[in-house]
C-alpha cells in the first residue's frame, strides 16, 4: 500500500461538501471526482460527531471506503490525533490528498491506496474509531463488519465501529464473535450502525 502524491491523481474541483465543525469549520472540500462517491450528508455527519462528542480529541481515526474523506477530515478538524483514509479510486485519493494539504492536515492524515478489506486483513495498527461507508447493494457492510470481527485487535479498547448503509439493506448483523451492535441511528436514506467489542465473559 502506498500514500499517493500529487502526481498520482489530479484532484477535482471544490464541490458542495464542507467541514461542519472544529478548526476547519466552513471550509469546502475538493471533490467528489468519482461518480461512485456518496458523501455522508451534513445532517448525518453532524449527528455522528455529536455521538462521538469531545472524546474524538486525541483519537486515532480510520476512514474505510473513504471517498472524499469528509468523515475523517471532520474528525481531524475536531481534534483527532490522526486519520487514515483507505480508498482504491485514484481520483478520490487525489481529492483526499488535496484536502489534507489545503486544510493543513497533511501531517495528521494519511491516504492509503488500496482495498478496504485488504487493509483490514493486513494492518498492524489499532484505531479508536473506525468509520466504514462501503458501496451499497452488495452486502459489503456485512463483509466489512465480519472482517473487523475476525481482527478485533484493530479496534482499540473502548473503540467504536460505525458503518454507513441504506436502511433497506439492514436485515440484521452477520454472526459475530467479538463485536456487538450497541446502537443504530437513521437519517433519511442513511443508517449508521454502531458496534463495540463484546465485554469479556
Amino acid at each position: 500500500m502506498s500514500t499517493p502524491s500529487a502526481s498520482d491523481a489530479s484532484p477535482g474541483k471544490v464541490g458542495g461538501v464542507r467541514i461542519i465543525g472544529g478548526s476547519a469549520r466552513g471550509r469546502k472540500l475538493v471533490g467528489p471526482s468519482s461518480e461512485g462517491t456518496r458523501p455522508l450528508s451534513d445532517r448525518a455527519r453532524e449527528s455522528l460527531f455529536n455521538i462521538l462528542g469531545p472524546g474524538i480529541r486525541g483519537e486515532r481515526f480510520l476512514d474505510l471506503f473513504a471517498g472524499t474523506g469528509a468523515v475523517g477530515l471532520e474528525a481531524l478538524s475536531r481534534g483527532a490525533l490522526s486519520a487514515t483514509f483507505v480508498e482504491q479510486d485514484r481520483r478520490a485519493l487525489g481529492d483526499i490528498q488535496a484536502n489534507l494539504n489545503t486544510l493543513g492536515f497533511a501531517n495528521e492524515g494519511r491516504a492509503v491506496s488500496g482495498d478496504a478489506l485488504g487493509f483490514i486483513r493486513r494492518t498492524r495498527e489499532s484505531f479508536d474509531v473506525i468509520f466504514a461507508g462501503p458501496p451499497q447493494w452488495a452486502a459489503l457492510w456485512k463483509t466489512t463488519i465480519e472482517a473487523i470481527d475476525t481482527r478485533p485487535e484493530i479496534l482499540a479498547d473502548g473503540g467504536l465501529l460505525v458503518t454507513q448503509l441504506d436502511p433497506s439493506e439492514d436485515d440484521g448483523d452477520p454472526e459475530l464473535v467479538c463485536l456487538e451492535r450497541v446502537d443504530q441511528r437513521a437519517y433519511g436514506k442513511t443508517l449508521l450502525l454502531l458496534h463495540e467489542a463484546r465485554p469479556p465473559d
